[in-house]
């Protein structure tokens, strides 16, 4: 029989519930928080998007068993549909009668995004200033004032948080943030993203019919939300993230030190009355990486992390060279080094 051991606390996100094959192989794990923000059936739909079952494996093949403190399955497995908080524990993924299946992890990289500071975009002709940043573009500082103002007009408030701008700080303590990241956008159908996932708005374009959403769409406020600072820096790493198939409420699978609580979206973000109203697979696209991120095997460090953990332990030194000479995502890395989001 299997140990069903968790890994070290230092090679993991804090994690309370974990996942694993019934051969004892780590699949992944989350944490579960007070008050829980995952259910039953979500656990079930969450370890579709990195597991890989066999064909034969249909949702009445496969089921999740606790683990008992004996390293014996339980035989019940927890309900596929029960709206019940999912709780601390071990389990693994069976076949209904509690017998192992083959299974593995998914093997799809997960998605580093670049924390890169923004200066602000120019505010008219009292305000010239034009970012020096990339891309090079110069529709950019246009659109990317376009995008802020359209996200500010519809949100108001932090859409996870709720939290205020306060009074002549504009855009101080509340971010303008891409679902889909802008330093993506060269390799954006790679990476998964559907410019078909952002509807026609006429208040995209200026009077002369030039679309200000630019490039694909990344710009249309449908793939934005307005975040507080906190919370633009948790989104950018996949460590909140929004379930638009669950209430579009919050969600974090590691610890939620800022009590996100799975509070739902802003109302104005998700109003299906409106067109700048944010796109659900922009939403399932971030959902989807949160994931990958956090939940799957040993979840994913961010790159100055890597360095940490890989340079600065032995050496107490960090060089930033590192990242592009050592690790296997260094295309990736390059890409987002002229890309800003």
């Amino acid at each position: 029989m299997a140990s069903f051991d968790p890994p070290p606390e230092t090679q993991i996100l804090h994690r309370n519930a974990h996942i694993f094959a019934g051969n004892g192989d780590y699949l992944g794990g989350l944490s579960v928080n007070d008050p829980p923000q995952v259910s039953n059936a979500a656990l079930y739909r969450i370890c579709t998007h990195f597991i890989n079952l066999p064909p034969s494996a249909q949702p009445n093949k496969w089921s999740i068993h606790r683990i008992t403190a004996s390293n014996e399955f339980d035989p019940a497995p927890i309900p596929r549909a029960s709206s019940s908080p999912f709780q601390q524990g071990r389990y693994a993924i069976l076949s209904p009668s509690a017998q192992l299946i083959p299974l593995s992890i998914s093997t799809e990289p997960a998605l580093h995004r670049l924390q890169t500071p923004e200066p602000p975009a120019p505010r008219g002709p009292d305000d010239p200033y034009i970012p020096d940043v990339r891309p090079s573009d110069p529709e950019y500082p246009r659109n990317k004032l376009h995008f802020e103002e359209r996200l500010i007009a519809r949100d108001r408030v932090c859409a996870i948080t709720g939290e205020r701008e306060l009074p002549g700080e504009r855009l101080f303590q509340l971010k303008a943030t891409h679902i889909f990241p802008l330093s993506m956008r060269e390799s954006c159908v790679r990476n998964g993203y559907d410019a078909s996932w952002i509807r026609e708005d006429p208040d995209d374009y200026d009077a002369e019919g030039k679309s200000l959403a630019e490039p694909d769409k990344l710009f249309s406020p449908q793939n934005g939300l307005l975040l507080d600072v906190a919370a633009k820096l948790d989104w950018d790493v996949f460590r909140v993230t929004v379930d638009p198939d669950n209430g579009y409420r919050s969600v974090t699978f590691c610890r939620d030190k800022r009590d996100y609580g799975g509070k739902p979206l802003n109302p104005t973000a998700m109003d299906e009355t409106r067109l700048d109203r944010v796109s659900d697979e922009c939403l399932r696209w971030h959902f989807h990486q949160s994931i990958l991120t956090v939940v799957r095997g040993l979840s994913e460090l961010m790159w100055d992390q890597d360095v940490m953990y890989e340079n600065a332990y032995e050496t107490g030194e960090y060089d930033e060279d590192d990242l592009i000479k050592e690790r296997e995502s260094m295309k990736q890395r390059l890409e987002w080094e002229f890309g800003v989001d």
